[in-house]
């Protein structure tokens, strides 16, 4: 989903999220507010079916921005 929010509108927004401690490797480390920060981002950006699909893939539900 990086790589998608990357290459999207939300670029600079999703840079941001890299530099945040819960989206690095660590104690702080926190998959699901990785995935629902970037869902969120994608969703902002009109990507919301690329952000259905990879949530059901991730046996996730979407989070709702």
């Amino acid at each position: 989903m990086f790589e998608r929010a990357l290459s999207a509108s939300c670029r600079d927004e999703a840079i941001g999220l890299l530099n945040r401690p819960q989206a690095r490797g660590g104690p702080q480390h926190d998959d699901g507010w990785v995935f629902d920060a970037l869902a969120v981002l994608l969703t902002q950006a009109g990507l919301a079916t690329f952000v259905a699909t990879q949530a059901e893939r991730a046996g996730r539900s979407a989070p709702v921005p």
